[in-house]
């Protein structure tokens, strides 16, 4: 039997690194650094941009009724195809200075921001810039449940009947916790939360109550369908770890199906996305994360979240402890534990209309991001598009005008060309000295959104070459893959027949308490606003949303002279 690897590699037999753990972040623009090899650009303050461009002061909802479910698909997706790790804190800073006359943060103070791991064959001369790679395998394959190494990968299986670890819990199954296990998988943040640290496929799944509920989903998931497969496969092996081994390979296939097939048929029409039609694998293709997508085009969703997750019964009234304050289920399990399980998260996420995407994102992700500002030289809040644009002028990206060029779009000359709200336009002009000035990230999310879409031409651009990439060049993509015409599943029938009618909302009720939630949960209606086909062609429009950026650096390390980094300051 034909099953991925964890580490992402074989998947392509001519380039068997094609997606890999520890490969380099791909570009679409050539490198924009200061010294032209890896020094930062002298470009405006990251956080005078923030508060002069991203200042929200009150609610602005999708028009087109998009749920919280969208950004968070999407950061579920994010942290299934790319992370890059920092470097230790005695390394390379990059802190944000805090202006004089900051509204939130003291005079004197920074946020703290450290580099990015690179490759350290690059960054030796302007041919041969700084590069950064991603840790992750970058297919969509469910790595954010299973993991992107042998070792955790084992770690969170039972090794029994191919289910994975669970914590049991009066309302249903969670994730398992590290619970003092010294060999436990490392988990973002998990020296201030401690023992009950969730373990999952990806560091970052403790960074919401919303993001560890539908890890916990996905896990209850696998093993649902481990034991139809236990039940009805006929052609397992008898010897008890051959028949755990091959019942958990199966069930992984298929939940990485499941992921593929939402992704594409579900989420991405909901956004008004509309691919080249799929053509069949084709091995020429690198499916490999490009830094723009990465550190630019897929972080538009941290304009989407709201200051608040609904917490909701079954019979949609509110919850004794709903709604929740954003800033306090940060990396925090006890609000899944202690408020009733996952249930009334994933209730109240089909049931809130997200924040438009614009340039626009709500305090508690400027100023709150882990904490209440504080007073010192070194703010306990952050301010997370400060660091976004801190990050891209680490990772050298190219300017909004040079990749809106690189990626065959006109380049825009005035900052009235970019958008048509009057005071998005004064903002820009206000900060940035002229329009080849803009950060890469800034420009994308200024721009005005396409017809029957939630993002801008721009971001459009990067997202369309990405999950076309992503889908081509995966031998292993659900509509290429024999065995799930082959296999059936139970009830279901043939695995191919039922991921063509597969939603979201199907994998929610059979893995709670939930029966009363709209088919389409990336919807706050009734009756969804009419989508087009993903497959039909034309026109793409994309609205994804990126991860919450971790703050501190992550212990995984990968067996590479690639793991190695600069002592530059």
């Amino acid at each position: 039997m034909n099953f991925r690897t964890f580490d992402g590699s074989n998947n392509n037999f001519d380039n068997p690194q094609y997606g890999e753990t520890g490969e380099n972040l791909l570009r679409l623009a050539p490198a924009n650094y200061g010294d032209g090899i890896s020094e930062l650009i002298d470009g405006p303050n990251a956080r005078v941009i923030s508060n002069t461009v991203f200042n929200q002061s009150e609610s602005i909802l999708d028009p087109r009724n998009l749920s919280d479910y969208t950004w968070l698909w999407g950061q579920f997706i994010d942290h299934d195809v790319t992370l890059s790790e920092l470097q230790d804190e005695t390394e390379e800073t990059i802190n944000i200075a805090i202006p004089n006359d900051d509204p939130f943060f003291a005079q004197g103070s920074s946020i703290p921001v450290t580099r990015s791991l690179f490759d350290v064959t690059t960054g030796t001369d302007p041919t041969n810039p700084r590069e950064q790679f991603n840790e992750l395998t970058a297919w969509i394959d469910g790595s954010n449940v299973y993991g992107s190494d042998q070792d955790r990968a084992d770690w969170l299986r039972s090794f029994g009947n191919g289910k994975l670890k669970v914590t049991e819990h009066s309302t249903g199954d969670l994730l398992p916790t590290q619970d003092g296990d010294p060999n436990a998988p490392h988990m973002g943040m998990d020296g201030r939360i401690g023992p009950s640290t969730f373990v999952a496929g990806d560091v970052r799944a403790n960074e919401n109550s919303a993001l560890a509920s539908i890890h916990t989903l996905f896990v209850r998931e696998h093993n649902r369908i481990a034991e139809i497969i236990e039940a009805t496969h006929t052609d397992l092996p008898l010897d008890p770890i051959a028949r755990d081994e091959e019942i958990y390979q199966r069930a992984r296939k298929i939940v990485g199906a499941q992921i593929q097939k939402i992704t594409y048929d579900e989420f991405l029409p909901a956004l008004g996305v509309t691919l080249d039609p799929y053509g069949g694998y084709d091995s020429t293709v690198n499916p490999n994360i490009s830094t723009e997508f990465s550190t630019a085009g897929f972080r538009l969703g941290h304009t989407m979240v709201s200051s608040n997750l609904q917490h909701l019964n079954e019979d949609g009234s509110s919850t004794e402890f709903g709604p929740l304050n954003l800033s306090e289920v940060f990396f925090r399990p006890d609000s899944i534990t202690d408020k009733g399980g996952i249930d009334p998260v994933l209730r109240g996420l089909a049931s809130q209309v997200q924040q438009k995407n614009d340039a626009k994102v709500v305090d508690d992700l400027r100023t709150q991001l882990f904490g209440p500002p504080s007073q010192g030289t070194v703010v306990n809040g952050t301010d997370l598009p400060a660091l976004n644009i801190q990050r891209g002028r680490d990772h050298g990206l190219a300017s909004y005008n040079d990749v809106r060029q690189a990626l065959g779009l006109d380049r825009k000359d005035n900052f009235s060309d970019i958008s048509s709200d009057p005071e998005l336009v004064a903002s820009l002009q206000a900060v940035y000295s002229n329009v080849d000035e803009i950060d890469l990230w800034v420009g994308m999310l200024a721009e005005d959104n396409l017809e029957n879409s939630s993002i801008g031409e721009l971001n459009e651009a990067i997202l369309e070459d990405q999950f076309e990439r992503l889908r081509d060049g995966d031998r292993f993509w659900y509509e290429n893959d024999t065995h799930l015409a082959k296999w059936e599943l139970g009830d279901h029938g043939l695995v191919s027949d039922w991921l063509d009618g597969l939603q979201l909302s199907d994998i929610i009720k059979a893995n709670t308490g939930i029966e009363n939630i709209s088919e389409n949960v990336f919807f706050v209606s009734t009756t969804p606003t009419p989508v087009p086909n993903i497959h039909d062609g034309g026109p793409t429009s994309l609205m994804i949303v990126a991860s919450f950026l971790m703050i501190g650096r992550l212990w995984k390390m990968l067996p590479t002279i690639k793991r190695q980094s600069s002592y530059r300051c």
